[in-house]
């Protein structure tokens, strides 16, 4: 017959099952935390994270992590996709250094349709509701008071839970400085939004034809209609007057008083 594998003896040593398993006693032969099954297995062509480990179950990590937005995605190598984020943001935290980072938390978690690997963290708290060029970021699991699991179904219910994460780095792919969202709806962060300032303007009409450029230059071309205009005209109102307006009032107001003198 075939040679017997090298491997660990899981028998060796001051080993009691709890140090291997999940929960033995329920049945549950899911590997824990440092378990001494891990990566001692011998490889036989089968799907591996890395040296594969003894037993059915097989315990895999991280691979990287990228923010952008208020949208955290933690992609996770496994051979047994989809993820399954059972305590939902129960476990997770994240830390965040730089300005604007306000005080951000672990809101929700989902796992991508396009990317089963990949579990999407919600972050609530992020100062103008999204993450900033400048910043760093981490994100930690624990798995002692979360739980998130891999669909391997050993025995047609079992699967392996994914291990604690300690301040893993996250790439930040942000947009923006702080204190800026990230759609520039300032109008002003990379001039291709609009001026809400304009556009909600009670006095200004529509907005529709302020630019954040010209908002930027002080030149206010989004003119709104005024009903009280001198002479009950209906007239276009700037909201910051120019020489040609008030040369307009001025010989609007000439041709009024010229009517009242004229004999009847």
């Amino acid at each position: 017959g075939a040679p017997p594998r090298a491997g660990v003896d899981l028998r060796s040593g001051d080993r009691s099952p709890t140090d291997i398993w999940t929960s033995p006693s329920t049945g549950d032969l899911s590997l824990r935390a440092g378990s001494a099954a891990i990566d001692a297995g011998t490889d036989i062509g089968l799907a591996s994270c890395g040296s594969p480990d003894q037993g059915a179950f097989e315990t895999c990590g991280p691979q990287s992590a990228t923010i952008d937005g208020r949208f955290l995605d933690v992609t996770f190598e496994t051979v047994a996709p989809p993820l399954q984020p059972l305590s939902g943001p129960v476990g997770w935290s994240v830390s965040c250094t730089g300005a604007g980072c306000g005080t951000p938390s672990v809101a929700a978690v989902t796992v991508l349709e396009s990317a089963s690997n990949t579990a999407r963290l919600d972050i609530a708290g992020i100062a103008a509701d999204a993450c900033s060029a400048g910043q760093t970021w981490t994100v930690s699991f624990d798995s002692e008071i979360g739980e998130l699991r891999d669909s391997a179904r050993i025995g047609g219910a079992l699967n392996q839970t994914f291990h604690s994460i300690v301040d893993l780095a996250v790439s930040n792919d942000c947009s923006g400085s702080a204190g800026e969202s990230s759609g520039g709806s300032d109008g002003g962060s990379d001039g291709g939004g609009t001026d809400t300032n304009a556009a909600s303007d009670s006095n200004g009409g529509d907005g529709s034809g302020g630019t954040a450029d010209a908002a930027s230059e002080g030149d206010d071309t989004s003119a709104g209609v005024d009903a009280n205009a001198p002479g009950g005209c209906g007239c276009s109102t700037p909201r910051r007057a120019d020489a040609s307006w008030l040369a307009f009032l001025a010989a609007i107001t000439t041709l009024q008083l010229r009517r009242r003198r004229a004999p009847s």
